[in-house]
């Protein structure tokens, strides 16, 4: 089924951190959980000076072989130089919210006077996609742990915080593909999934449709940024 679906994640990513680093003239980038060569390349040549750090051997290799320089290893590590933007994108600690605090703060440090550490990330963000769990499994959207736990530590900074919410988007040429792409988003119960995917195919169908054969449905991120002064 997936392979029925187009997800616009990475476009949208590099598309909207160009926009951050064209505003702030950036001329380094230090790329905290690079991931691959999709994202990684085109950051790259827009900026004098491109740094990656990837845990992934895999990703790691691709990316040194295309030429990048490549920190290997887990964030935080010792760096000794500081970057117009640090960026983590959908790379903050995922399962515990301890390490958050020493991740953002080794992060800030590495940001160099007048510029920005930009945090992309789903926690926290709502958009369509919560307006559908709401509907079809009568859950409103939740506080969310992790985003105020970012945000708490990006106020300890004592730069100047901004929340932007950015969608990128699922396309499939019918709408169900669409709704099995995303019922594990809503609930990972299988038995629940199979419960709603009538109801949410035809969400999609009415609601998302741009034509006979292309339907679209936007996921939403935050783009939580810091500048320091």
């Amino acid at each position: 089924m997936r392979d029925e679906v187009l997800y616009h994640q990475k476009a949208a990513i590099v598309d909207n951190v160009t926009r951050y680093i064209r505003d702030l003239a950036a001329r380094s980038l230090l790329d905290i959980g690079a991931g691959g060569a999709e994202t990684a390349l085109p950051l790259s040549k827009l900026v004098d000076r491109y740094h990656a750090i990837e845990q992934n051997p895999h990703y790691a290799a691709r990316l040194e072989n295309a030429g990048l320089k490549v920190s290997r290893g887990t964030f935080p590590l010792a760096l000794d130089e500081t970057y117009d933007l640090v960026l983590s994108s959908h790379s903050v600690p995922e399962l515990l919210i301890e390490p958050y605090a020493a991740f953002l703060s080794s992060a800030w440090r590495l940001t160099a006077p007048g510029g920005l550490l930009l945090v992309i990330t789903f926690k926290g963000s709502r958009g369509d996609l919560a307006e559908v769990r709401q509907e079809l499994l009568g859950e409103p959207p939740a506080p969310s742990e992790e985003h105020d736990t970012i945000m708490r530590n990006f106020q300890r900074l004592g730069g100047r915080v901004r929340t932007e919410r950015v969608n990128s988007y699922v396309e499939a040429r019918k709408p169900g593909h669409i709704a099995s792409f995303l019922e594990p988003w809503l609930t990972q119960d299988p038995a629940m999934q199979a419960s709603i995917h009538h109801a949410f195919t035809g969400i999609v169908e009415t609601r998302y449709k741009v034509r006979d054969g292309l339907y679209v449905f936007p996921t939403q991120h935050l783009f939580i940024s810091c500048r320091r002064q």
